[in-house]
């Protein structure tokens, strides 16, 4: 599966001289039941008015969300109050089974309509036992009224719709490359007026760059090195400098900057990563492997319209909404998007291009995903267990030798949408046992939840028709604005042993 390691001499060297112990015993894990509730409850906005209400013999059925004539892309989220119901049912159009039922008030339903047809979509809510009814039109459209017609793996598309002035370009677009140009992306010609610039190898001033501190400079770079090799073996520059460089990532992905490196031996039979995170790409293999992602993303940010890609650069959320692109273009759906599948730990080359620029290019400047910020409440992880704490992504590892359960309260509140768009938030286990994590609102709106983790034996998940082992388990939170998910803000918990070294073997 993988290429054979092509690491720059010179560029070994310095990794080498960097390599410090990093790992400890393992921790013993004794799985505990515990359950969980996918979905999160959504509290009624005051401040908001509500969309239909019905009075029938004294009671009021109001549903919030979503307003009359909204219009959606695939998913529908719909949140309702009743002075008297035990048990909303919601049906869309004449069918006669309910498309989601919910029995614990305040209501709520994530509805994905990936089967409905384009046009008119009637929401028809039902209040039990009372049977009183609410009806609300709504619309699903495309994510693009002018779809790619003419694709190749270099979008001809891309550089027509930049030609035709309903794109952005290139144009303030730098790719960075940090290997000592030994695997660069090359062909730059195809992304017109691009800069590419060759600066020092993997992690030096990484993060601290003239470049990488200038908020008005849009980059995608790579860096396609692994440190080793050594008696003990590899680790990859994103798993190795995850808590070093934590800040730095998180930063730099709110200031438009955002950076792809290969695996090499990390994933294979074993995955040794003990974290995910949005802000850092990783691609299956070694160097020259992951050009299908960067070109991808080169692609994509030349696809925006140009006042869309504006309003995403002042917002900070154009690396967010590449993101969510592209890993909403892998999964293929949005139900599928909120799952396991759709997070590999390391992505392989797949033929989405095209319906990753066609959301992107369909995007309007007034209607585009927002980012999760989070906060950590308190918890009962220790001050060593606790190696990553940004607004992006959360990792905690059981470092003490104790298999007792641990706990997390987690904020989002802070959350908001750049335009105004109602928010609600989605909590999902993206990795792991579902039983052994258990997810409870501490708030209606799901703004605050408190997350208990069991310590997590290894476990086969596959990817690409592939099994890999992990110990990992991490926790997803989406906000959803009627049209857009945002990529996944990431709590994860690791209860083997970080920092090993992954042999030869692991290919």
């Amino acid at each position: 599966m993988h290429a054979s390691p092509r690491l720059a001499a010179a560029a070994l060297v310095v990794l080498v001289a960097l390599l410090t112990a990093c790992g400890d015993d393992d921790a013993p894990s004794t799985p505990l039941d515990a359950g969980v509730r996918s979905d999160g409850r959504v509290e009624m906005d005051a401040s908001r008015d509500a969309t239909t209400t019905l009075d029938s013999g004294g009671a009021t059925l109001i549903v919030v969300e979503p307003a009359v004539g909204h219009i959606f892309l695939e998913s529908l989220f719909v949140r309702v109050d009743s002075a008297s119901a035990t048990r909303i049912d919601v049906y869309i159009d004449a069918e006669s089974t309910p498309r989601c039922s919910d029995d614990g008030a305040p209501f709520r339903c994530l509805l994905h309509l990936d089967d409905v047809a384009l046009g008119a979509v009637s929401v028809r809510v039902v209040a039990q036992p009372s049977g009183e009814a609410v009806t609300i039109p709504t619309t699903r459209i495309a994510v693009t009224d002018a779809p790619c017609t003419a694709w190749s793996s270099w979008g001809e598309c891309v550089r027509t719709w930049v030609t035709a002035g309903t794109a952005a370009g290139w144009t303030g677009v730098t790719y960075e490359n940090r290997d000592g140009d030994h695997a660069y992306l090359g062909e730059l010609e195809r992304f017109p007026s691009i800069t590419g610039v060759t600066t020092d190898q993997g992690p030096t001033n990484f993060g601290t760059s003239a470049l990488h501190m200038d908020p008005s400079q849009i980059v995608v770079g790579n860096a396609s090195l692994a440190y080793g090799p050594m008696a003990e073996g590899w680790q990859s520059l994103p798993r190795y400098d995850a808590e070093r460089f934590a800040a730095s990532y998180a930063r730099m992905y709110h200031a438009q900057k955002f950076f792809w490196y290969p695996e090499h031996r990390d994933v294979g039979g074993e995955d040794y990563f003990h974290l995910l995170a949005p802000y850092v790409g990783v691609w299956q293999g070694s160097s020259y492997e992951g050009f299908d992602e960067l070109s991808k993303w080169m692609l994509a940010l030349g696809a925006f319209r140009t006042d869309t890609r504006a309003a995403l650069v002042s917002a900070g959320l154009l690396m967010p909404t590449v993101r969510m692109a592209d890993l909403r273009a892998r999964a293929g759906s949005d139900r599928v998007y909120l799952t396991e599948a759709a997070y590999p730990t390391a992505t392989q080359d797949v033929a989405t291009e095209q319906p990753m620029v066609d959301r992107i290019n369909g995007m309007p400047a007034d209607w585009y995903p927002p980012a999760v910020a989070m906060t950590v409440v308190e918890e009962s992880f220790g001050p060593t267990e606790q190696p990553i704490t940004t607004a992006d992504a959360i990792a905690r590892n059981w470092r003490s030798g104790d298999t007792a359960a641990r706990r997390i309260v987690v904020d989002v509140g802070t959350t908001t949408d750049a335009n105004g768009h109602a928010l609600s938030f989605h909590w999902r286990v993206i990795r792991g046992d579902a039983s052994l994590v258990r997810i409870t609102p501490m708030a209606d709106d799901e703004s605050r939840v408190e997350l208990v983790f069991q310590p997590h034996p290894e476990r086969n998940v596959t990817f690409y028709g592939r099994d890999y082992r992990s110990s990992l388990a991490t926790v997803g939170v989406f906000a959803f604005n009627g049209r857009y998910f945002s990529a996944p803000a990431m709590v994860s918990s690791y209860s083997a042993t970080p920092g090993r070294w992954a042999p030869d073997s692991n290919d």
